[in-house]
């Protein structure tokens, strides 16, 4: 018998190891003795009880040899890769133009904007690239518009022209923008509200701390006109996600927004929903002593407020989650959600973001990175097969810092343009000590974990066969 090298071993407490299968993507509670008993027996090679190696087989932690884990991990491997290029699903993505009204001190962009702007005839080129994917079978269902900032004056006569096109194609539209010039976008959110999911617009805190962040030239304070626009909103039907970037300076100011938020009576609404993003402005971007790192300790600093400060539920603590602690969580009450061997849509080339320049890239943040333009789509549409492929093979199991890894299959390689940005180089990981931070989520998540899966174990007991130690 010979156990998984892709195995993810946690000591919980004194009772209970959480056990993480790489290859099955099973998550299980252990008794510890009991997991120390099976390691001793396979390490001196001593026969299992027929209950108990059947309970491994199972849950993907046992083979008869390094050759059958190594066909399973290629077989699983097959079913990833499969699994998106069946997908027919496209993420498109417009600029419009990566000039801001804004300036905020911890934007990665607020020194290199290009204000070049999209023409009319550009952007009838895209829908016109879009009803050809259509008929190549290929659906664009969704639409999002990205910058710079998406609803600017400078940018209006595009807008307006963009939301009748995208009507006539039965196109939902997400928008990613400030919120400070919505009222002069009013007639026209009105009039298209039903095309729109959540708006995402960023509200850094109350006031105070808000307006120290969230600047421009002609905006030395958005707060209040940005709430306001965000009332506006949810009162107009149209729907808005809250996001408030968070690091030690306004971390502590959480719960005075919330109360903001909740006698506004935003959280009331059906038409509201807000969550968190971790940042990092006194740190240089995907450095390498890893500001995602300090996620954990986040959590931790977050839960302690959240006692004290009950209101702050309305923040989203998953959005704060990477892969790993997102899967798990997943895995813990049986939803499906594996294997992963791509990071996002961008991965597997299922991604075009559209910009002023004329040219396709593969990932909304990367505009003007010669090395994820996909070609140029103005006058006509034109691939670069070299980086095209390049983006159709960025898979986990393609990076060979990952094939033994027990994530290799639950975070995909994480996000490519970090990892460029870190690296020079979209085929190494981006791994931000993955494992480690894992660990320690985990172990402050213990109690919950112990009792979700307790909890689901006894309403699905189908889900595994059953040993005496596993859970």
């Amino acid at each position: 018998m010979y156990l998984s090298k892709r195995i993810l071993e946690i000591g919980l407490d004194k009772e209970y190891s959480l056990l993480i299968s790489g290859l099955s993507g099973r998550v299980n509670l252990a008794k510890t003795t009991w997991w120390k008993k099976i390691k001793e027996q396979i390490n001196w090679k001593k026969p299992l009880t027929e209950r108990d190696e059947g309970a491994l087989k199972e849950n993907g932690y046992l083979f008869t040899s390094l050759k059958e884990e190594e066909k399973e991990y290629k077989k699983i491997s097959r079913t990833g890769k499969q699994q998106i290029s069946k997908d027919k699903r496209l993420m498109v993505v417009v600029n419009f133009s990566e000039g801001c009204n804004l300036a905020c001190p911890y934007c990665v962009n607020r020194h290199q904007r290009n204000q070049k702007i999209m023409s009319l005839k550009h952007l009838a080129g895209i829908f016109k690239i879009i009803d050809k994917f259509k008929k190549e079978g290929r659906q664009v269902k969704l639409i999002s518009l990205f910058g710079g900032e998406p609803l600017r004056q400078e940018t209006k006569f595009l807008f307006k022209e963009f939301l009748p096109e995208a009507k006539k194609r039965e196109m939902k539209i997400k928008v990613f923008t400030n919120g400070v010039e919505i009222r002069e976008f009013a007639g026209l959110l009105k009039k298209y509200r039903s095309l729109f999911l959540p708006m995402q617009i960023t509200v850094d805190g109350p006031a105070r701390i808000h307006d120290q962040r969230r600047i421009g030239p002609k905006y030395p304070k958005t707060f209040k006109i940005i709430m306001d626009n965000i009332d506006w909103l949810i009162k107009n039907e149209i729907p808005v996600s809250l996001r408030t970037n968070v690091e030690r300076i306004n971390f502590s100011y959480l719960p005075v927004l919330a109360r903001e938020i909740i006698q506004r009576g935003w959280s009331e609404s059906k038409n509201f929903s807000a969550y968190l993003g971790l940042v990092c402005a006194d740190e240089p971007c995907y450095s390498k002593t890893n500001p995602k790192s300090r996620v954990v300790s986040f959590v931790k600093k977050y839960r302690q407020l959240l006692k004290k400060n009950p209101e702050m539920k309305l923040f989203s603590e998953e959005s704060l989650y990477s892969f790993p602690e997102k899967f798990m969580m997943s895995a813990l009450t049986g939803k499906k959600n594996y294997p992963k061997v791509g990071f996002c849509k961008s991965c597997g080339a299922g991604s075009y973001t559209f910009a002023a320049d004329r040219k396709v890239y593969a990932c909304m943040g990367s505009v003007g990175l010669k090395d994820f333009c996909l070609g140029r789509y103005y006058p006509k549409l034109i691939w670069d097969p070299k980086n095209l492929e390049k983006w159709q093979k960025r898979y986990s199991v393609n990076l060979k810092k990952c094939q033994d890894c027990p994530l290799v299959f639950i975070c995909g390689g994480e996000c490519p343009l970090a990892a460029f940005k870190q690296t020079g180089n979209i085929y190494e990981p981006y791994c931000r000590e993955a494992i480690k931070n894992f660990v320690e989520f985990v172990k402050i998540s213990r109690k919950e974990i112990i009792s979700l899966k307790q909890a689901c174990s006894r309403k699905k007991r189908e889900l595994v066969k059953s040993a005496p130690g596993i859970i």
